[in-house]
């Protein structure tokens, strides 16, 4: 659409949408089936999830987990479910994304690194939560929550 701008060195994925006025900046990977709604900003060395969903104006400066709504600053309003329903996702495993998103960024001691640390005691886990979990446990590897910047040199 137009104005919209992708910064050098940019990985776009397939099927990604991108409205008017989005800018992101340099160095940005961007999963799959991304949808950007208008005036969204993106920090340079973000890397978005596959499935994500961006609202308007929101200004993102850490890496977005895949499947997830994004608003204001960096701030998770809950799971992309119209995207991933579109995507093909079943009932239960949006059900069981609902449920991590909730454990990980709803729970109520706010101790977020408890929260992904119980996930490894879990068997049976959804290949799709367990996606997630590991997006999360590698952008806790970079400089203020994104992981590319660790690898700038």
């Amino acid at each position: 659409m137009v104005n919209a701008h992708l910064g050098h060195d940019g990985q776009l994925g397939n099927d990604c949408t991108i409205s008017n006025n989005v800018m992101i900046a340099g160095h940005v990977v961007i999963g799959d089936r991304v949808v950007f709604a208008g005036g969204a900003g993106v920090h340079h060395f973000v890397t978005i999830g596959d499935f994500a969903f961006l609202a308007g104006y929101c200004r993102i400066h850490h890496d977005v987990p895949p499947f997830v709504k994004i608003a204001d600053d960096d701030n998770i309003r809950g799971v992309n479910v119209v995207g991933l329903r579109r995507g093909g996702f079943t009932d239960e495993d949006i059900a069981q994304i609902e449920s991590a998103t909730r454990r990980l960024f709803y729970g109520r001691d706010g101790a977020f690194s408890r929260a992904l640390a119980e996930f490894d005691t879990m068997n049976g886990l959804n290949p799709h939560v367990k996606r997630m979990v590991e997006f999360l446990r590698r952008r806790d590897l970079g400089r203020h929550g994104r992981y590319l910047e660790a690898l700038r040199r």
